[in-house]
Order: structure tokens, then sequence, then C-alpha cells
């Protein structure tokens, strides 16, 4: 019989079963679990009606017929992308950041891009991924599954825990282990919600720059920004120590499948310094030749349409996230707050998709069909998103699919679950 590696046993793949299934045993009940953007807000009709009037300008050559252009979008194309240009275009218009258009690699949604930097950056045993902790399973996921080993560095509600990250690299330092990259999502974290502060910002580049690691930096939820302040990326602090992840799931639509990473971080490669891109390139023609060239076309005649700025576009999405937000936090007051519940308390996300709950009650596996089956609504326990230290008392809810008219309903049914935990402990701990 096959011997199939102990990697995939990995509990984070069977939990994650675990929860699709739950969702689809219990179609009638609630959800807060899925972190996916709402259908409503795509435009996928429009998407698709002006690629053909836009065919020669995404390939940069207007002297081509728009036949003979969607004929070449057609093929296989450019390994690292056809649209580099146009995202460079828009990095710079929405976030004035400059990047070299040749330096960006165009990949199949952001999980590409992260798989492709674990192949690329990382050396194992040798190397080690730090990573916030909770954090969004893909990189973790990944990293195992490659033999990386994964370091947690505690998240706060203003960022990482940078004295707790100082003593790591010194720990790791001891033990001849190389800390090569760090992970962090700085705004609108998945799945926590929070956002790292702008002294935490500086103080993590001023680090990472001392210690020569280098941050991965992803922002998929950044332009989805409620309240506050836009808060400058990790990468446009220090663009030598960053590699920006990019996604446009959220922005246009997850069916693109497309996302990219900033390729300019100088490495060296059997004693020649090249950009990092040149790296990823190698891997990906060998993992997936390259990303499709028709998705891509159809993100570039968005970013033609829209002046390759998103600023507009995502102005009404933030409104639309916004309202739901505020009737979960409403909800949450309502139903939880004061005497009935003084021992949960939540965070107020300032952008992005999740609210982080966090009671007395461990909310393991069984709970979480408990609370689906009896109360008819699902949750996502934060021990989902940990993997080395227990967050087995916090849940995510996301408020981003859920329709607006079930929100209260959905928090009224999780509070009345929490006051049937509370009330069965007191049975339990009553004298027979």
């Amino acid at each position: 019989m096959l011997e199939i590696s102990d990697r995939l046993g990995e509990p984070i793949l069977d939990t994650m079963c675990f929860l699709n299934d739950v969702v689809e045993r219990y179609p009638e009940a609630i959800s807060f679990a899925p972190g996916r953007p709402a259908a409503e807000l795509f435009n996928v009709a429009q998407s698709l009606d002006v690629v053909r009037k836009h065919a020669s300008a995404i390939l940069g050559r207007r002297d081509v017929s728009p036949e003979s252009a969607l004929n070449e979008i057609a093929q296989y194309g450019r390994t690292n992308g056809i649209v580099h240009e146009h995202v460079a275009r828009q990095l710079m218009n929405d976030e004035g950041l400059s990047v070299e258009s040749e330096r960006l690699v165009i990949t199949h949604g952001c999980q590409e891009a992260m798989l492709l930097l674990l192949l690329t950056v990382f050396t194992p045993p040798r190397d080690v991924l730090l990573a916030t902790e909770p954090v969004y399973q893909g990189i973790t996921a990944a990293a195992r599954l490659l033999g990386i080993e994964v370091v947690p560095i505690r998240l706060q509600m203003h960022g990482p825990d940078l004295d707790q990250l100082e003593d790591v690299l010194a720990r790791l330092g001891a033990e001849h282990k190389v800390p090569r990259a760090f992970y962090i999502i700085p705004d609108f974290d998945n799945p926590s919600g929070y956002t790292t502060s702008l002294e935490t910002r500086l103080r993590l580049v001023a680090l990472a720059r001392r210690r020569s690691l280098l941050l991965l930096e992803d922002s998929p939820y950044r332009m989805l920004r409620y309240e506050g302040p836009p808060l400058p990326l990790l990468k446009s602090i220090d663009p030598g120590q960053v590699v920006l992840l990019g996604s446009y799931s959220k922005s246009v639509y997850p069916g693109l499948r497309l996302g990219y990473l900033t390729g300019d971080v100088p490495v060296s490669l059997s004693g020649r310094t090249m950009p990092l891109s040149e790296v990823v390139s190698k891997a990906k023609s060998l993992v997936s030749i390259n990303t499709s060239p028709v998705m891509q076309a159809v993100l570039a005649s968005v970013l033609i349409e829209e002046r390759h700025s998103l600023q507009s576009r995502m102005v009404g999405s933030a409104s639309y996230y916004r309202k739901k937000r505020d009737v979960l936090l409403a909800a949450l007051d309502r139903h939880f707050a004061g005497k009935r519940a003084p021992d949960v308390r939540w965070n107020r996300p300032e952008g992005g998709f999740f609210v982080t709950l966090e009671g007395r009650f461990a909310f393991t596996m069984p709970v979480v069909e408990a609370c689906a089956s009896s109360a008819g609504v699902i949750v996502v326990p934060m021990s989902l998103f940990a993997f080395a230290t227990p967050h087995d008392r916090s849940v995510r809810l996301s408020f981003s699919a859920v329709p607006l008219q079930d929100i209260d309903e959905g928090v009224s049914r999780l509070a009345g679950f929490f006051s049937g935990l509370a009330q069965s402990e007191q049975r339990l701990s009553k004298p027979a």
C-alpha cells in the first residue's frame, strides 16, 4: 500500500473540511462563517463586455486589431503575467507605491503568491516562517505541507507583539535556525479584524531591517476602510524589506483568481544578485506555467475603465460593508452587553470583514456543530486559525456575506446559545 506523507494529516486540513460539512448539513442556519465578498457587488457582465473594446490596449499595442489582440491573449503568455503594467499603474494611483512593472508577478490568486514565496525563499528545515497568531491558515498550512517550521508571534489589537518577536528571533538564532520571513496582514487582519498601528508598523519595519527579516505583507482588505485615516503600507515604509501580496478578489470578484506579488526585493542565487521576481518566475513556470491571460485581460479591462484606480469603485463597496458591520456591532451590543453576558467582549474593526468575539466557553468542533443544529447559527472558532497556542475561547464573525436582514437574528440566536452554555455550566457546578 502506498504510504502518504504525514503532512497531509495536519489537523487544520481536517477541521476546514469539518466546517464546510457543517455549513452543508445546516443550510437553513444563519452563517457567519464564510469570509467571502458579497456577490451582489459583482458586475461580471460589464467586466466581460469591455474585454474586446480594450484588447489592444491591454497588450499596450494599439496598432494591433482587437481580433488579433484577443487571439494573442488566448495564448499561454508571459510567465509573470501580461497585465503587470496595468497593475503597477493601479498601485501608483491608489497607494502612491512605485513598483517597476517588470518586477510584478501576476498569480493565480494570492494563495499561489504565498506558495511561490514558500518554494523560493525557504530552505527547510533550517529556515523558519514567522507568522502572527491567530493567522490566515492558507500560508501556515501550505508551509507545513512543504516541511517549513512555522513559529507564532502573538497578535494584539495594535498589531504583533514586537517584544515577543525580538525574543523569538534571539531564540531561533541560538538554535542555529534562520528566521527567513514574517507574514502579517496589517490592515483588518483575517481572522481577528485587528489593524496594526502606525507606531507598530514603524517599529516592525525597523526591526526587520536590523535583523534582515523579510516581511510578507498581505493586503486583501486594505481598500475596505470604514473609519479612521489610512495607514501606510509596510511596503511604502521600506520597499526593500517587504514583499507586498495583493488580491483582486475583494475589489473586483474572486472568480478572477488573480493576485500578485512585488518581486523587486534583491536576493542572492548561487552568488549572483537578482530581483526576487526572477527566482519566483522559475518556480511559477513549473507550478502553473502562467496565470490565465484571459482572466488577466478581464482585470486589465476593469482597470482601464476605472482609469487605473479602484478607489471610486471601492467607495460603494466600503459603504455596503460598513452598514453590515454597524448592524452586527449594534446587535452584539443589544444581545450580549450588560448583565446578560458580562464576560463576552468583541472588537470594533476599522475595516475588512471580521469581528472577534471572546467569551469564557471553549468553542470546540462539537460545540460548533451543536450551535448550528440547536441554535441555527454557524460561527468559526478561532482555534482554526491557531497553529501553536490555544485560541478556543474566541470565534470569528464574518459579516460580509450574511444578508443584512439576518444579522440581528443570527446574533440573537448566538446569544441564546451562549446563555444555554452558561446555564449548563451552572447546573454542573451545583453539588448533587
